[in-house]
């Protein structure tokens, strides 16, 4: 019955589509989807304040979630009667023209297993098509790296000739991308591309007084322009990667880049996604709860560190499990554990059965054992760290879903009752 309603669900959204068409932007990666659509959100906003402009909520990337947002409304969860309030939205806008619907569809399009990315293009065939990076994520479905290259540049294949590739600079590196499209290519993230958008002199700031100051810095340079830019309770290169490619679709769908860095500056990232919040006794915690993979751990570890250092801050590295890397698993948490020894943290705390491997490493790579913390649960890690921390310290809170981190976040922040609004997961249905 559930596969039955999900293919309705698609071809309801696939006529909807060919009825309306709509410019579709998509978005693909192994991370920074969500903050990259966000900063497409942020750029495109005022150019189309008409509101024709429908962006995915949260992380809907799935053959769920996509068909969900070209119907439009908020996702059902487990509500029967929403589900079918779904079907009948759908049902009218394809026997009744609806002039207000959207003209541009912002979507996000996600790769759990082989195939996902070629059903969702059948869906949703782009005019615009965003590859952020690829990395080690759910190789335990994929098996290896090529094949989740493979799954997520077959969204350049659903582009037409008179589309544009938008691709990172590591991407286009590491792998071949002529093959891939058959419409213009923009690398985006080098200062040696011919196309020329990248940022460069990055800074972060996390005074926990000054909130206007808190976040990062960069310039953004374009044709030989060099324009400051500055994203507000972020840090990270990964944000500043999003904004680099937010900034080249603004510009092919006509922004100016004055524009562009202005409608940055006021932006909101995702939650959990590098994200700057107060915490208690002063501290500042970098929350990165939403979602973990190796290379993304191991980059948010370096701004921990260079943050701490710049700032003269006692760090806490609270990592959890890393999930779904299959016979990789311990290799990759070994991996992030060496790191600490060479990043060195003021305290390391381990949560969950994987993430022990990360402390294991650690010590045997001369990282001091009495600064160790080990636990499995996420609410026992935030009391735990709340005992030892000290004024003014900055943590990183970082694993994959399954952990449910955002739960230390929670014990840590200043601001509990704004949990709703600044945490990821707290939606009725996670609970």
């Amino acid at each position: 019955m559930k596969m039955l309603f999900r293919n309705i669900l698609r071809e309801c959204a696939r006529t909807i589509v060919s009825i309306y068409k709509p410019r579709i932007i998509a978005i693909t990666g192994s991370v920074g989807k969500t903050s990259t659509k966000a900063a497409i959100a942020a750029v495109l906003d005022e150019e189309h304040s008409s509101g024709r402009v429908r962006v995915a909520q949260g992380s809907f990337n799935t053959d769920w979630g996509v068909p969900i947002t070209i119907i439009g409304g908020a996702y059902p969860g487990g509500s029967v009667w929403r589900w079918f309030v779904v079907l009948m939205r759908a049902l009218r806008l394809i026997l009744w023209r609806d002039p207000t619907y959207p003209s541009t569809l912002v979507l996000e399009m996600g790769a759990d297993c082989k195939g996902d990315i070629g059903r969702l293009v059948t869906i949703a065939p782009p005019t615009v098509a965003v590859v952020t990076a690829i990395a080690p994520a759910h190789l335990e479905r994929f098996g290896s790296l090529e094949a989740i290259a493979r799954e997520k540049l077959r969204l350049l294949k659903g582009l037409p000739s008179n589309g544009t590739a938008i691709v990172s600079s590591d991407v286009a590196k590491q792998w071949s991308l002529k093959e891939w499209s058959h419409a213009p290519i923009l690398v985006v993230g080098d200062a040696s591309s011919s196309d020329g958008i990248f940022g460069s002199d990055i800074h972060y700031r996390a005074q926990s007084r000054s909130t206007h100051a808190r976040g990062t810095t960069f310039k953004l340079h374009w044709k030989g322009s060099v324009i400051p830019c500055f994203l507000p309770d972020v840090v990270g290169e990964s944000a500043v990667a999003s904004a680099t490619l937010a900034a080249t679709v603004g510009i092919i769908e006509g922004v100016g880049i004055l524009d562009v860095t202005q409608r940055l500056s006021h932006s909101r990232f995702p939650s959990g996604r590098m994200h700057l919040l107060e915490g208690v006794r002063h501290s500042m915690i970098i929350d990165d709860s939403y979602n973990a993979s190796p290379q993304a751990m191991i980059a948010a570890l370096a701004v921990l560190q260079r943050l701490g250092e710049a700032e003269g801050r006692s760090t806490w590295a609270v990592l959890g499990d890393m999930a779904e890397l299959g016979a990789q698993t311990e290799g990759f948490h070994r991996e992030v554990g060496t790191y600490i020894a060479t990043s060195q943290p003021t305290r390391l705390v381990s949560v969950g059965p994987n993430a022990r491997f990360i402390a294991l490493q650690a010590i045997e790579s001369g990282y001091p054992v009495e600064q160790v913390r080990r636990t499995t649960d996420a609410w026992e890690a935030g009391r735990m760290i709340q005992q030892d921390m000290r004024e003014g310290d900055l943590m990183l809170v970082k694993g994959s879903q399954v952990m449910r981190m955002e739960r230390v976040v929670k014990e840590l922040m200043a601001n509990p009752l704004d949990a709703k609004t600044l945490l990821v997961r707290q939606d009725w249905w996670w609970h």
